[in-house]
C-alpha cells in the first residue's frame, strides 16, 4: 500500500510502479495542513492522463467555486474550498489571515453542513471530472497573463507530465525582450524515453490545450534545479532562446502575407508559424483577412481554411497550391475544425453562416469536430434545402453514422431537420444537441423586419467579438439596409483599426439575411428521437421556466427531451470560461447519450 501526496502525481511514475510492483495499491491524496493533511483521496487505476485527487473523505466537504463562492458547473475550473470535521480553527496569532482564508460556509442548510461552520479557501484550482472526482489544476496565485489570456501554468505542467516521455515539468512566463510575455516549459525526459524533441511535445500539447496555452518554447533539462528546501528553483531555470521561437518570413509571399495579417490584426505578428486565433483573431477578423487576401493575391480562400491553415506559413502553402487537386477536393461546407479518433461531432453554423465561432468549443471537446458552414455562393433557400445539401456534403467527405449532431441558434433548426432525414433513411442519430436554440414554432420567434434586420446583424457582430464603438441597434432601425450597412461601417471604422470593410459587411449581411429568411419560414416537424437542449442561462432564472415551456417548444415535438442549463449568455458561452462547461457536457452526452445522469 503506497500513499502519495504533497505534489502532482506523475503519470509516468505511476506507469513505472505498475510495471515493477503490479500488486501495489496506490492512493493519491490531497489536503492542506489546514484541513488535517488528507481532504480527498483517489485509488489510482490505469492512467492515461493527469491523476485525479479523487473524492472528499468521510466527514469532509469540498466545493469548486468562483470568486464570489458560487459553485461552478462540473468541468469548469474554480477555487477548491474545503470543510468538515478536520478543519482547523484558524492561524495562531493571525486573525487577519484567519478571516481571509476561513470563511462562513454559504452552503449550510443545503446538505453542506451545520449553521456556523466555516470553509477553508485553499487557493488551489480544481474542477470536477466525470464520475464526481476532483482534478487538481495548480495554484490561483501562479496565474499569468499571456497575449491577453489568463493561464494557469500548473494546467500546462499537468498536460506535459501526462506524456509518457516526460518525467517532470515546470512552466513559467518570461519576457521575450521585445515587451511581450511568452510561456516557456522546462521538461525532464523520462529514463529510456529516447530522443525527445521539443517540437513534438508542443504538437502533443496542441491536441490537448487551446493554442494560447501551448508554450512558445520547450527546454529539455537533465534535472530541474532545486533550492535548499528541495523545491523547484524557478530563478535558476536557464533563459530560453525566445528570439528563435518566432519563425521569420522565408520568401516574398510570406513577407507580403505577414504584412496583411499585421494590418488586419492591428498588432505585430511574431512569426509565420504563429496561430491566427492565438494572436487574438475572431470570426469578423477572419472574414476581413480573407477579403484582403482575395484583393491582394486573387485567391478566394474558404473561411474554414483558417482552422486547418491558421498560420502565415500554412496559408502561403495554400496559395502556392491553389487551383490544384487539393483545393478541388476540399468541401467549402464541411470544415474539419479538429481531427482525431472517434465519431465526430457535427455542428451546424448559426445565422452568420460561418463556423469560426466554434474554435474554442472544438478545441476543448478534444475529439473530431466537423463544422458546417454556408456555401460560398450563399445559403440554400430553406432549412430543408440546407439539411439536404449538408448531408450530401458530409457523405461526400466520408462521414457516416452513428451521427452526433448539433447546432447553435439558427443552426439548431438545420440540425433538427438533418436528424429527421437521417432517421427516415434508417440511419442512427446517437445524439442531437440543440445549443441555445430558438423556439420550435415559427410563430413564437421574434423576427426583425427588413429595416431592423441590419440592427439584428449588428448585434450579432458585437456578440461575436466586434467592438461596435458605442453603436446602438436603434441607430440602424428605420433605414434601408444599404444605408444601415454604410452607417455601421463608418461607426466601426471610427472605433479603431479592426473594423471590416464595407464589402465584407455586405457579404456577411447577405449570408445573415438569407439564413434569417430560412429561419423565419421553418416550422419544426415532429421527430421520433431524443433531443438534448443546452440552454444558456447567464446565472439567472430564465423567464420560460417561470411562465412557459422550458424546452422552448422542442419537448412537444421529440419523443423525449432533456434540458441542460449552462453558464453564459447567447454569445459568451462560446468563449472562456463558460465554453469549458458546454464542451464538457457535450463530451459527456457523446459518451453516455441515454444516461439519466450525464457526465459533465
Amino acid at each position: 500500500e503506497l500513499l502519495a501526496g504533497g505534489d502532482v502525481l506523475s503519470p509516468a511514475h505511476v506507469a513505472r510502479l505498475r510495471g515493477e510492483l503490479p500488486a501495489l495499491r496506490l492512493t493519491n491524496g490531497y489536503g492542506p495542513t489546514e484541513n488535517t493533511t488528507f481532504t480527498a483521496c483517489h485509488r489510482v487505476g490505469p492512467v492515461d492522463g493527469p491523476v485525479p485527487i479523487g473524492r472528499p473523505i468521510a466527514g469532509t466537504t469540498a466545493y469548486v467555486v468562483d470568486a464570489a463562492l458560487r459553485p461552478v458547473p462540473p468541468g469548469v475550473a474554480g477555487e477548491l474550498v474545503t470543510g468538515g470535521a478536520g478543519l482547523a480553527r484558524g492561524y495562531l496569532g493571525g486573525p487577519a489571515a484567519t478571516a481571509a482564508r476561513f470563511v462562513p460556509n454559504p452552503f449550510t442548510g443545503e446538505g453542506g453542513g451545520a449553521p456556523g461552520e466555516r470553509l477553508y479557501r485553499t487557493g488551489d484550482r480544481a474542477r470536477w471530472l466525470p464520475g464526481g472526482v476532483l482534478e487538481f489544476l495548480g495554484r490561483l496565485d501562479t496565474q499569468v497573463k499571456v497575449r491577453g489570456f489568463r493561464i494557469e501554468p500548473g494546467e500546462v505542467e499537468a498536460a506535459l507530465v501526462a506524456r509518457p516521455e516526460v518525467r517532470e515539468a515546470v512552466v513559467v512566463a518570461r519576457d521575450d525582450g521585445a515587451g511581450a510575455t511568452r510561456l516557456v516549459a522546462y521538461a525532464v525526459p523520462e529514463d529510456g524515453a529516447g530522443q525527445v524533441r521539443p517540437e513534438a511535445l508542443q504538437a502533443a500539447l496542441r491536441e490537448r490545450l487551446p493554442d494560447f496555452m501551448v508554450p512558445s518554447a520547450v527546454v529539455l533539462l537533465a534535472e530541474l534545479p532545486l533550492d535548499t528546501n528541495g523545491k523547484i528553483d524557478r530563478r535558476a531555470l536557464p533563459e530560453p532562446d525566445l528570439g528563435g521561437t518566432a519563425v521569420p518570413p522565408r520568401d516574398e509571399l510570406e513577407r507580403e502575407l505577414l504584412a496583411v495579417w499585421e494590418d488586419v490584426l492591428g498588432r505585430p505578428v511574431p512569426g509565420v508559424e504563429d496561430d491566427f486565433f492565438a494572436l487574438g483573431g475572431h470570426s469578423l477578423l477572419a472574414v476581413r483577412l480573407l477579403h484582403r487576401v482575395r484583393e491582394r493575391f486573387g485567391a478566394d480562400l474558404p473561411l474554414g481554411s483558417l482552422f486547418t491553415e491558421g498560420t502565415v506559413a500554412s496559408q502561403a502553402r495554400r496559395l502556392r497550391a491553389r487551383g490544384g487537386a487539393e483545393d478541388a477536393a476540399a468541401s467549402p461546407v464541411v470544415v474539419p475544425v479538429r481531427t482525431g479518433d472517434g465519431a465526430p461531432f457535427v455542428c451546424v453554423h448559426a445565422i452568420g453562416g460561418n463556423v469560426v465561432g466554434y474554435h474554442e468549443l472544438a478545441r476543448r471537446m478534444g475529439r473530431p469536430f466537423l463544422g458546417l458552414q454556408s456555401p460560398p455562393e450563399g445559403p440554400p433557400p430553406s432549412v430543408e434545402a440546407m439539411a439536404e445539401r449538408y448531408l450530401a456534403e458530409l457523405r461526400a467527405a466520408g462521414a457516416a453514422g452513428p451521427w452526433h449532431l448539433g447546432g447553435w441558434s439558427m443552426g439548431a433548426l438545420v440540425a433538427w431537420e438533418m436528424a429527421r432525414r437521417l432517421t427516415a433513411a434508417g440511419e442512427e442519430v446517437a445524439l442531437l444537441a440543440l445549443l441555445d436554440p430558438p423556439e420550435a414554432a415559427r410563430s413564437d420567434r421574434e423576427m426583425p423586419g427588413p429595416g431592423a434586420a441590419v440592427a439584428a446583424f449588428a448585434r450579432d457582430l458585437a456578440g461575436l467579438g466586434l467592438d461596435a464603438a458605442g453603436l446602438s441597434p436603434g441607430d440602424l432601425a428605420g433605414v434601408s439596409p444599404d444605408e444601415a450597412l454604410e452607417r455601421l461601417a463608418a461607426r466601426l471604422a471610427a472605433g479603431g483599426g479592426q473594423a471590416p470593410d464595407l464589402a465584407v459587411l455586405r457579404r456577411l449581411h447577405r449570408a445573415f439575411r438569407g439564413n434569417l429568411d430560412a429561419m423565419a419560414a421553418y416550422e419544426a416537424p415532429p421527430w421520433s428521437g431524443r433531443v438534448e437542449l443546452l440552454l444558456a442561462t447567464d446565472g439567472t432564472t430564465p423567464v420560460d421556466v417561470l411562465f412557459g415551456d422550458e424546452t422552448r417548444g422542442w419537448g412537444g415535438r421529440a419523443a423525449a427531451a432533456r434540458v441542460h442549463r449552462l453558464p453564459g449568455d447567447h454569445y459568451s458561452w462560446l468563449r472562456p470560461p463558460a465554453v469549458e462547461a458546454w464542451a464538457a457536457r457535450l463530451v459527456g452526452l457523446i459518451h453516455s447519450p441515454g444516461a439519466e445522469e450525464v457526465p459533465a
